[in-house]
């Protein structure tokens, strides 16, 4: 069945980290195919003319520029989550679904390739079910943060499961994936969920009885 080209991230300002590895579509064993870390130098405050938000400008896209000539053919990208970005999340007071649209958006590369991996697993069925956990997999630490952003775990679910459908549609779009923050996308797909279940408003409406209340004919 052959191999994929993966990257493994390790985001930071300072030192930003990136792995390229090729899994084995088969066995689904990784063999290591480089690393590599782009620096970047802070220079304002050594350099009076240099100002605060321009350097962070200039490394951002150092950073930036970095990450795609590495990332550039591979397939599937995966990144951790920064402490700082979790912290914004636990305590952030917009709309939960928006919210998450946006962390994962930040955190997650999709598949630019979808049409060819689609293809691969229509030849070996037995690895779709495999190719699926492990998308849920890379995307377990966000329901995590829900949860705790949300202290209830039914809420946390619901939400995770939108997201993850989001994620899902926006992959498998025939168009591809744009290289990027794909939040907009994300939200994009939340939006046609939301209209498909305006349509269905009038028979959500009724209101089943409590399962402990039903009673079961002989």
């Amino acid at each position: 069945m052959g191999s994929i080209l993966v990257a493994g991230l390790d985001p930071a300002f300072a030192t930003f980290g990136v792995a390229r590895m090729l899994l084995n579509l088969d066995t689904l064993d990784l063999t290591m195919g480089g690393v590599r870390t782009i620096l970047t130098e802070k220079l304002a405050g050594k350099k009076k003319m240099i100002r605060q938000n321009s350097d962070d400008l200039r490394r951002a896209k150092e950073l930036h520029d970095g990450m795609h000539a590495e990332i550039g053919d591979c397939i599937v990208a995966f990144a951790e989550i920064p402490s700082g970005q979790q912290d914004w999340f636990v305590s952030a007071q917009g709309s939960l679904i928006g919210d998450t649209c946006e962390l994962v958006g930040r955190h997650v590369t999709l598949p630019t390739d979808f049409p060819r991996i689609k293809a691969l697993l229509h030849q070996q069925p037995e690895l779709s079910m495999d190719f699926w956990a492990q998308t849920i997999i890379r995307l377990r630490p966000f329901f995590k943060l829900i949860e705790q952003r949300t202290g209830d775990s039914h809420t946390a679910r619901i939400a995770f499961g939108m997201v993850l459908a989001a994620v899902t549609s926006a992959m498998a779009r025939a168009d591809g994936v744009e290289a990027g923050d794909i939040g907009p996308r994300l939200l994009a797909e939340v939006r046609a969920m939301r209209e498909l279940i305006a349509e269905a408003e009038p028979d959500l409406e009724f209101s089943p009885q409590p399962t402990s209340e039903l009673t079961t004919q002989p």
